[in-house]
């Protein structure tokens, strides 16, 4: 075994360990959100070892070339879409756990709470704001008859 081929083996092992934690992240974390940030951001690099791995078991230029341009793109798209999948978990009003920190996010609804609906006040600000067409109690998280799935709206005060 050449040099090469070692040093590729033990960074496919690497990214292979990588992917295990992100699995066992994802199978443990109690909300979205937290399970979005645990495939999100070790996606970009158990991809880029894997393919760095084999890159240098196969050193040819455009070998090396195709896998740099995976591992470019890779990066991009995996924190990219990271942040995409938890906005509209957000915006859907997915509930987050008791231990995640909301406190720059304002009102969210938690997991346990007995009234996890939103407040009339965040309905008449995301209202405002376009989230909502006035008077219609609808938005981009709720179906063509105005109410979110399995959920029953908050009275209108």
């Amino acid at each position: 075994m050449s040099i090469s081929e070692i040093i590729g083996g033990v960074l496919a092992v690497l990214g292979s360990l990588v992917f295990i934690a992100a699995a066992l992240g994802l199978s443990r974390f109690p909300d979205p959100y937290m399970r979005n940030a645990a495939v999100g951001t070790v996606a970009g690099l158990g991809i880029a070892l894997v393919t760095l791995g084999a890159a240098i078991v196969h050193p040819k230029v455009g070998t090396i070339a195709i896998a740099l341009l995976a591992i470019v793109l890779q990066l991009i798209t995996s924190a990219l879409g990271a942040m995409l999948v938890g906005r509209a978990a957000v915006n859907s009003h997915h509930q987050f756990c008791p231990e995640t920190d909301t406190t720059d996010l304002g009102w969210v609804p938690r997991i346990g709470d007995e009234d996890s609906e939103a407040p009339s006040g965040l309905q008449e600000a995301e209202a405002a704001n376009g989230l909502q067409e006035a008077g219609a109690g609808t938005d981009r998280a709720r179906g063509r008859d105005g109410k979110r799935p399995g959920r029953e709206d908050p009275p209108r005060r």
